[in-house]
């Protein structure tokens, strides 16, 4: 029997090796850093994400209600015409016929953790407010038979880390989500005529033609009879015109300066004869016509104005004055065509009492609690003078 000694025994694990502990901590660092910058992005994105879902559910909600409003013929009013609703900065609420009933329905939202609207940008006849909604300020968007707002809204929503999104809706009531807002600036716009047309502050569509020709006619005939030597020297200057300039239909002076001057020197011995003749032909003629006049585009204004955040307070109570509860509103048009503007009246809501004579629309409140609230009717003038105005009514106690 061969007896094997603890150093064969041992010998066939000599070749083995593993890892030292500083081997093992650097990978778990390394490993521990990539995960935490992974585990970073992916909560960025979760984050992102439900800020993006939040947005569209509340443009799905506004488009939901612009339909249900077309359906139904709503006149706009709060009563009647579905709208979105914004009264605090972590939720909103949507009003439309959800059932097919043919009465609104409400349905609350609030919108998820994280993500709340920082601002409401409204714009009405050209002025921008921005807005937080509250309970006690809100921020209503009503849409009308057609599918249109009173004002454009661009709503932002935000999250925690910085994030934002905006939902866009335009007066035409079109909705859209992160879409730049477009601004023009103020200044005349032309007319355009036919299919094409300038664009701008200022532009004139109408036409400018300038001519300009210039011709000088100089004739020089010199006849000499000398003898032996003859020295002729003739020296014509150029002619300058200068350039044409319009601008803003307005023609600068044409200048034109023509020189001619004909020098003959001649020294005379013996006799033989020698004709000198010279002809410089120039002639100057300038002409400039300019049609085309700016013509200002016919606007319509009312007075008092009003918009859905400072409507005209009428009130309605037994004991309050006649005063109180009639007012009346002046339409005015700037540039009117020939025979004067004209208006009408559309969607106007049965509980006021309004009326127009000449140029005044007289609106006079109705007794009673059901002919309380906020209400609103459009003045729009003939085609040529802009576009609709909105007044605003709210009728009180």
């Amino acid at each position: 029997m061969t007896l094997m000694s603890s150093s064969n025994l041992s010998g066939g694990r000599r070749g083995e090796r593993g890892f030292s502990m500083v081997q093992i901590v650097i990978t778990m660092a390394v490993v521990a850093v990539v995960t935490t910058f992974a585990v970073m992005q992916i909560a960025a994105a979760r984050d992102h994400m439900t800020l993006t879902g939040a947005t569209r559910e509340f443009a799905g909600y506004a488009e939901k209600a612009r339909l249900d409003s077309i359906r139904r013929h709503g006149d706009g009013t709060v009563a009647v015409a579905a709208s979105v609703r914004l009264d605090s900065a972590s939720g909103y609420t949507a009003n439309y016929d959800r059932n097919y009933d043919g009465t609104l329905d409400t349905r609350d939202f609030d919108l998820p953790d994280g993500v709340s609207v920082t601002k409401v940008a409204v714009t009405t006849a050209g002025t921008t407010l921005n807005k937080v909604p509250t309970a006690a300020a809100p921020v209503q968007i009503s849409f009308d038979w057609r599918g249109r707002t009173a004002s454009a809204y661009r709503i932002t929503f935000a999250n925690t880390r910085g994030h934002e999104s905006v939902v866009g809706i335009t007066a035409a009531g079109e909705v859209s989500i992160d879409r730049k807002a477009i601004t023009l600036s103020a200044g005349s716009y032309g007319t355009t005529n036919g299919d094409s047309g300038s664009l701008g502050p200022n532009s004139n569509s109408t036409g400018n033609t300038n001519t300009n020709s210039n011709t000088n006619t100089n004739s020089n005939t010199n006849t000499n009879s000398n003898t032996n030597s003859n020295t002729n020297t003739n020296t014509n200057s150029t002619n300058t015109n200068s350039a044409n300039s319009n601008s803003a239909n307005s023609n600068s002076a044409n200048s034109n300066t023509n020189t001619n001057s004909n020098t003959n020197s001649n020294t005379n011995s013996n006799g033989n004869g020698n004709t000198n003749g010279n002809t410089n032909g120039n002639t100057n003629s300038n002409s400039n016509s300019n049609s085309g006049t700016p013509t200002q585009p016919c606007s319509m204004s009312l007075s008092p104005s009003s918009t859905e955040a400072a409507p005209l307070v009428l009130h309605n109570a037994g004991n309050a004055s006649a005063s109180s509860k009639t007012t009346t509103v002046t339409v005015t048009f700037s540039n009117p065509p020939t025979g004067g503007g004209a208006f009408s009246l559309s969607q106007v809501p049965n509980k006021l009492d309004v009326s127009v004579s000449g140029m005044s629309i007289k609106i006079t409140s109705k007794g009673g609690n059901g002919n309380k609230g906020n209400f609103s009717f459009r003045v729009t003038p003939s085609t040529g003078c802009g576009v609709f105005k909105t007044v605003y009514v709210n009728v009180v106690n």
